[in-house]
């Protein structure tokens, strides 16, 4: 949004416009690097602490919950000992796509055709793991965090449910060995 003083400039003079553009591009650029996980692709622990912050001041606004899972990747230290810190960053890059594609970052990706085709391959079961509000954030080395949104006071089965799929998920991401093979798949931790 052009500010009301400058307006005139902008719209009268092309380079004033040109400039005014590429510097809105580079703010949103420096916006999403100062917010984004290099490895993951997911957001990063401080838009975690700032979305986090905000779901609990609106909770507490409305009487309604939020929850969070963190999720810690087993054996860490020993995958990149073993396979190596390349190997183990594109299976980081891999588990990113995976829960941006059960989280809010990936329906945003996805158009309403495709997000249905993906429940279809998926025998539904994407539509039972929760709520499409929900977000996913590396926020450590091997941990990451699922902020819950749309949660409510008893819904620890849900909970139980959205970890174990969650698990399942991250268990089909690979660890390929030098000659390409699976050497290992990651595993995590959810509490």
């Amino acid at each position: 949004e052009i500010p009301t003083l400058v307006r005139p400039l902008y719209d009268s003079d092309p380079d004033v416009r040109e400039w005014v553009i590429k510097q809105h591009r580079r703010n949103r650029d420096l916006k999403r690097l100062a917010y984004t996980d290099e490895r993951t692709g997911l957001r990063n622990f401080r838009a975690f602490e700032e979305d986090a912050a905000e779901e609990r001041e609106k909770c507490e606004a409305s009487g309604s919950c939020f929850g969070i899972l963190v999720l810690d990747i087993d054996g860490m230290k020993l995958l990149n000992d073993t396979y190596g810190h390349f190997v183990v960053d594109d299976s980081l890059r891999q588990l990113g796509d995976a829960l941006r594609n059960l989280t809010r970052g990936g329906q945003q990706r996805r158009s309403a055709k495709n997000r249905v085709d993906y429940d279809k391959r998926k025998g539904d079961r994407r539509s039972g793991y929760g709520d499409e509000r929900d977000e996913a954030y590396r926020i450590g080395g091997d941990e990451l965090a699922i902020l819950l949104r749309g949660m409510k006071v008893g819904d620890s089965e849900q909970l139980s449910q959205r970890a174990r799929y969650l698990q399942e998920t991250v268990a089909q991401v690979p660890v390929l060995a030098a000659d390409g093979s699976v050497g290992a798949y990651l595993s995590v931790s959810v509490g």
